[in-house]
């Protein structure tokens, strides 16, 4: 039969107590995680993107108090092209609609490129230029997300994730 000698019995006892710490640990994670309200509202959208560029960007409460309206007014310029997407791989579409709808896909990336370009300088007065590209950088992550749990909750196929490094010049080989 097995016996516990007190130094084994405590080993076993403080082994068994840190089990039982770390798995609460990863429990509480788990249902904060799960607990955490989704945006609902464009403004509780921006709100929640507000609050993870301050920290990302390590901004400074007055760093803050004046990008906040410049990324408000980005926000909504930029919104309508969100929403302006055509789906030109409808089976059911003749050539014609195809080009039209490869077209105003073209026309709605240029306009929101122009304005997101118009955003630098206005960023600028605000955040360094390497904030502004991280600035960029994750949007285009943000919305890569979004467009993911859109799709996700729609039963459609996500998409590969872009490459972080599209922002810089890389030499040619």
């Amino acid at each position: 039969m097995f016996t516990l000698n007190d130094n084994s019995m405590k080993k076993y006892v403080v082994a068994m107590l840190m089990m039982a710490a770390v798995s609460g640990i990863y429990a509480q994670k788990s249902t904060t995680k799960a607990e955490a309200p989704k945006p609902k509202t464009e403004a509780e959208v921006t709100a929640m993107k507000l609050k993870v560029l301050k920290e990302a960007l390590m901004l400074s409460d007055d760093q803050y108090a004046q990008f906040k309206p410049i990324y408000e007014q980005y926000r909504a310029a930029i919104k309508p092209y969100h929403h302006r997407k055509c789906r030109c791989d409808n089976d059911s579409l003749t050539d014609k609609e195809i080009k039209a709808c490869l077209e105003s896909s073209f026309d709605n990336a240029i306009a929101m490129a122009t304005v997101k370009k118009q955003y630098v300088s206005k960023f600028a007065k605000v955040l360094s230029m390497r904030q502004v590209e991280k600035l960029y950088s994750m949007e285009a992550r943000m919305q890569f997300h979004m467009r993911n749990e859109m799709d996700r909750r729609n039963g459609e196929m996500s998409h590969p994730m872009p490459s972080c490094d599209r922002h810089v010049n890389k030499p040619q080989k």
